[in-house]
């Protein structure tokens, strides 16, 4: 529910914690159950947004100083990360 929550604020902050939020793979079909009464459109123009935050280079340092990760953690969370939301966005559109 965290999730769906903040995809729908999406900001900065929401982005990062997003992406940390799927250091575990999330249950996709919980996330897109709470999302049935909300404007898809707006929902996949959010998840675009995440995920061309997920290849800005600069992404890392932020998650780092916020979180105090390693790169073994960072990498894990970004690629869960890209994968939730590619698999969220196809199943919605």
């Amino acid at each position: 529910m965290l999730i769906a929550l903040k995809i729908h604020s999406i900001r900065m902050a929401d982005k990062r914690d997003i992406i940390m939020l799927c250091y575990e793979l999330p249950l996709i079909k919980d996330i897109i159950m709470h999302f049935t009464n909300g404007p898809k459109e707006k929902i996949i123009e959010h998840i675009k947004e995440l995920l061309v935050v997920l290849d800005d280079n600069t992404l890392k340092d932020s998650l780092k100083g916020v979180y105090s990760i390693n790169d073994k953690i960072y990498k894990r969370t970004m690629q869960n990360c890209r994968q939730t939301m590619t698999e969220i966005k196809n199943q919605i559109q």
